[in-house]
């Protein structure tokens, strides 16, 4: 029997034992994704692309949104899904440039996103929001 738990003592214990089954969850699942199950990820799949044209930049992330756009199911058709993330590596995440817009509600303005990694490499994505 517990007798006034107050400060919540026995309540962080499961929640600790929550929290680390989540991150568990989490770091099973990249484990798996990034270790390329079934070729999952390749040139076959037209998901896949190397080369000195891949680094990370304004233009190699078109390519890789129109390779992802064209994708296609087993019978030719479009899979119509739009990518959501960007998954890139902590150690280099690239730094934006601060910038502010602004316009009237249902008046499109015209941005350009400014960045650079660590290594110095700029990146340039034009947007129209």
């Amino acid at each position: 029997m517990i007798y006034n738990d107050d400060l919540g003592a026995f309540l962080k214990v499961p929640e600790g034992m929550g929290a680390r089954a989540a991150r568990k969850i989490d770091q099973l699942f990249f484990t798996r994704l990034m270790s390329n199950p079934g070729s999952l990820f390749s040139e076959a799949h037209e998901n896949y692309k190397e080369g000195a044209d891949t680094v990370l930049s304004g233009d190699s992330l078109g390519v890789a949104i129109q390779m992802f756009m064209d994708q296609t199911d087993a019978d030719g058709q479009p899979i119509n899904v739009s990518p959501k993330y960007l998954l890139v590596p902590s150690d280099s995440p690239p730094l934006a440039n601060n910038q502010n817009g602004i316009t009237n509600q249902g008046v499109p303005l015209a941005i350009t996103l400014t960045a650079s990694d660590p290594d110095g490499v700029s990146s340039v994505a034009p947007l129209l929001s």
